[in-house]
């Protein structure tokens, strides 16, 4: 099919031109800073060469490299990457813009998933069409994962003026803010109403970049889907320190120089067996999320924090895919809740045929309890509107009724994109909820408040939102859950 393309548009480095579908200009591969390649292989990202003439930004850029993606479990086709080819050279930002790109529209920025080894912004489901359509701005953000992303040691943190090293992945995301505030308004975007958003592993950047110094003053509003780092995932799950990770990279590329270390083919990294993870280093991330968020870090922010009911099977006190006995089971249980093992008990019995159930259930609870922890602190500090929700609606298709609400089910719905894998199953509810998803998506970036009507309000202590196929009702944690959680998180965090 014939692409329509659109007036060109002048934004750092030269003009670039998209294309129209629907009613909505789309420009694909914009270059937001140079390949980190080469000598810039762990640097921070430089600014982008210019070009000269028009730069056709009409095709997806390649994913950052990775290990081949295909479909998996629960997650079919539409919430992997397509077909783009993988590589080094790979910041670059996409963005859907209305028809009419004047005035100062609300921008949503998003970080796509990938447990920070893997991923890309062409999953169908990361699709903006839904959102311009609607009137917002949507950007989303390719950036370096895996060791490329994310590598520490002690060498390149003596090259660095920071003197620090990792977090290669926010410093890229931060560089993709920078170009929105200078640039959006040539999409019709509001620099100064811009919100960020993510899911999973994508949350858990967007927890990040709320706390970074670095980020402060690049966006007013925060949306982290099924990743935060408040509360039980910062005891199972914590960002490690400069010196832990330097660590175990020093001892990975032990007797490597760095120009040794950036000739090594992308594939061979590819294999080592670095951390993935995010690193306390007291420059870009100068704590950790719990302690930043009650110091203060968050205050002036607007904040959704939700999760979908299968999020216990992804954040469970047990590793992702693992089966354990009935002594492993207890053993866990015990050095988790310390004092409080007894009454951990007696709320949850263990299913000693399968411990697993046991702990998807604690998953999930604990999940729940650290978004009312999150919301409770901001609220003391009269931090800004905090939103957080659990949703339970089933995502139709094959084997729905085993995967149930799986972890990034609730994408389509906010995103108002529904794929062509499962057109067959699809039904009325299913559209309209993602129509009033969407709808409190787009209202939350413009003002802060998710739900015009009312029927989502901003956490105030009486209850959380339950997002059903029905839409929004309030509903209202176990007290003796909640207070379970919340005595052996602050256990472990003590």
């Amino acid at each position: 099919m014939e692409l329509t393309i659109t007036t060109p548009v002048e934004v750092t480095g030269g003009k670039i031109s998209g294309y129209r579908q629907n009613g909505v200009n789309i420009f694909k591969g914009i270059p937001y800073a140079a390949p980190p390649t080469g000598d810039l292989r762990w640097k921070a990202p430089q600014p982008a060469a210019s070009w000269d003439g028009v730069l056709a930004c009409t095709e997806w850029a390649k994913s950052p490299i990775q290990e081949e993606q295909k479909p998996f479990f629960m997650w079919t086709k539409e919430f992997i990457i397509e077909d783009t080819g993988f590589s080094e050279d790979c910041l670059y930002l996409n963005v859907w813009a209305p028809e009419d790109m004047s005035g100062k529209k609300p921008v949503i920025v998003f970080f796509h998933g990938g447990n920070l080894i893997s991923g890309g912004p062409s999953c169908e489901v990361y699709d903006g069409q839904g959102i311009a359509e609607k009137g917002a701005v949507y950007v989303s953000v390719g950036f370096r994962v895996g060791v490329l992303g994310l590598l520490a040691c002690t060498a390149l943190c003596e090259e660095s003026e920071d003197k620090v090293s990792g977090n290669y992945m926010l410093l890229d995301q931060i560089a993709a803010l920078k170009w929105i505030k200078n640039n959006i308004s040539a999409f019709g975007g509001d620099p100064d109403n811009v919100t960020i958003s993510g899911l999973s592993a994508g949350a858990n950047n967007v927890n990040a970049l709320t706390v970074s110094p670095l980020a402060k003053g690049l966006f007013k509003r925060a949306f982290a889907m099924s990743y935060l780092c408040y509360g039980n995932l910062d005891v199972i799950r914590p960002w490690n320190t400069l010196d832990e990770l330097c660590a175990i990279g020093d001892a990975l590329f032990a007797g490597k120089s760095l120009e040794e270390m950036r000739k090594l083919p992308a594939e061979t990294l590819l294999k080592t067996p670095f951390p993935s993870n995010l690193c306390i280093d007291g420059c870009v991330l100068p704590k950790c999320f719990t302690e930043a968020v009650d110091e203060g870090a968050t205050d002036g922010l607007d904040y959704i924090a939700g999760m979908v009911a299968g999020d216990g099977l992804a954040f469970k006190l047990t590793p992702f895919g693992t089966q354990i006995d009935e002594e492993k089971a207890m053993e866990i249980i015990r050095g988790f809740f310390g004092e409080y093992t007894e009454k951990a008990l007696s709320v949850y019995p263990l299913n000693t045929a399968f411990p697993d159930a046991t702990f998807m259930q604690m998953g999930h609870d604990a999940f729940l309890a650290s978004e009312h922890l999150f919301a409770e602190m901001r609220n003391s500090r009269k931090a800004g509107n905090t939103f957080i929700y659990d949703f339970v609606h089933v995502m139709p298709g094959k084997d729905s009724a085993m995967f149930g609400a799986f972890h990034s089910s609730d994408m389509p719905y906010f995103w108002n994109i529904f794929s062509s894998e499962r057109k067959d199953d699809w039904t009325d509810a299913d559209y309209a909820l993602g129509e009033k998803l969407c709808s409190a998506l787009i209202s939350f970036a413009a003002s802060g408040v998710a739900d015009e009507n009312g029927e989502w309000k901003p956490y105030d202590g009486t209850g959380f939102c339950i997002i059903d196929t029905n839409g929004f009702k309030t509903g209202r944690m176990d007290t003796e859950k909640y207070e379970l959680w919340k005595n052996a998180i602050a256990r472990k965090l003590a």
